[in-house]
């Protein structure tokens, strides 16, 4: 196994796989938001609210236990010529994937200098060198380990969470350093959340997500409030916080047409709502929402909630197909070069 090792570009130190330093990806940030619309004081309002999302500017889900235990990076898998392709899949984002070339002196691409760099992957599934992404733009780390004594250079990905509204794919292409015809693609998966359709908020600080089914065999999700908290934007106000980064009000109809609020039960002082769609919406939504003190003391003390409704995929027919959720393309170009990253709360997630 590889300790802490660190990872190193083709010219400097590009990052530490320790677990003080990988817990510094998230504290250098851009801005750091102390939850849904804390950012830039209070939100304005706008004559139409932006529904729209940019994938690049949605919540991710991050593993506590993974973030609390980072040590060790998985022995490299080696890209053999003779194969042609390297399938890799993180098990999980903050422990990565490795890989290595035949040879130590052999090219591996896209490098420029300290930069984040992968190819993308196109919808055949191929490695698509004429596209790049920056870890930055889609929120990996990259580096390459020097040959040592025992050990052969390899090449490391880091991922810094899930996407819930995809699987994001990576490619890195292996050249012969003695024969440029002789590649060798490595596909580096990190796989989509995995959600529930039940949003309970059980410490303030934090933040909870959850998913409509891709499937729409249930278009309801159960929202959960800690006792002495109640839901806002409420039941009677028919809005949800929406849009990039949750920074726009809107109401329930414009977000999703058809979607509902409703006060479902308390139990043992826990408030529980209902928040259910028509139908899956001809474009991914999210509806944001807090849990809030009801005192004036416990006022300041809030959960945050994010309920992703993917959009249904259409047959070939034009009729809807139940089997799977349209979601982003990872091929798909990204609106935004420049990310603001921000760390929601205290909890599991954090905005991309």
């Amino acid at each position: 196994m590889v300790g802490k090792q660190c990872l190193r570009s083709t010219v400097k130190l590009a990052l530490c796989l320790s677990a003080s330093s990988l817990h510094s990806w998230f504290e250098t940030v851009d801005a750091i938001s102390q939850g849904i619309g804390a950012r830039g004081g209070e939100r304005e309002p706008a004559t139409k609210p932006v529904v729209d999302l940019d994938p690049t500017r949605l919540p991710i889900l991050l593993d506590a236990s993974v973030l609390n235990n980072i040590s060790e990076l998985p022995e490299p898998h080696e890209c053999k010529y003779s194969a042609g392709t390297l399938n890799l899949t993180l098990q999980s984002p903050m422990k990565g994937a490795t890989f290595r070339c035949e040879d130590p002196e052999d090219l591996i691409s896209p490098v420029k200098g300290e930069e984040m760099l992968a190819y993308q992957v196109g919808n055949d599934g191929a490695c698509d060198t004429s596209n790049i992404v920056t870890g930055d733009d889609w929120h990996f780390r990259f580096g390459v380990v020097p040959s040592t004594e025992t050990k052969k250079q390899y090449a490391a990905v880091v991922g810094r969470g899930w996407s819930i509204a995809e699987d994001r794919q990576l490619c890195y292409v292996c050249t012969s350093k003695i024969d440029a015809n002789k590649k060798c693609n490595v596909i580096v998966t990190i796989p989509q959340a995995q959600l529930t359709n039940e949003a309970t908020c059980e410490q303030e600080g934090s933040g909870v997500l959850a998913s409509f089914k891709a499937d729409g065999s249930d278009l309801s999700v159960t929202l959960t409030c800690p006792s002495g908290q109640t839901l806002s934007p409420a039941v009677d106000e028919k809005q949800a916080y929406t849009g990039d980064l949750c920074q726009q009000t809107a109401p329930l109809d414009d977000i999703s047409p058809g979607a509902t609020l409703t006060d479902e039960k308390t139990k043992g002082g826990e408030k529980q709502y209902k928040l259910k769609l028509k139908s899956l919406p001809e474009q991914p939504r999210l509806f944001c929402y807090q849990c809030k003190g009801t005192s004036t003391t416990d006022a300041t003390k809030s959960c945050d909630l994010y309920i992703y409704a993917p959009t249904q995929k259409k047959g070939r027919d034009g009729g809807t197909d139940t089997g799977s959720a349209t979601m982003y393309s990872p091929a798909s170009p990204l609106v935004y070069v420049s990310v603001l990253v921000l760390a929601v709360g205290l909890g599991n997630s954090i905005f991309l």
